[in-house]
């Protein structure tokens, strides 16, 4: 997730962003390593997870992006300009 260009998506309850500065001090850094501009969405195959996968997935895909959701067997490979995933 965090190899995405952004974690502004990914949260729950217990992360809140702009709690940061009081507790820390500091503003909270969303910025991911922007090593592609689609997003993961992790663990879709897990029965615990759907509800949270599918609501990661439809409020990425809400502004526009790409989203790739993995299994837990999954994985998304990035060569150059060709990116590939797995089952």
């Amino acid at each position: 997730m965090v190899a995405s260009k952004n974690i502004r998506y990914y949260g729950h309850d217990y992360l809140v962003p702009e709690a940061v500065p009081e507790i820390y001090g500091v503003e909270a850094e969303l910025d991911g390593l922007g090593l592609f501009d689609e997003y993961i969405v992790p663990h879709a195959d897990v029965e615990k997870h759907a509800g949270i996968t599918k609501m990661y997935k439809d409020k990425i895909e809400k502004d526009g992006n790409i989203v790739y959701t993995l299994n837990q067997s999954s994985v998304f490979i990035v060569d150059g300009d060709k990116k590939e995933l797995l089952p």
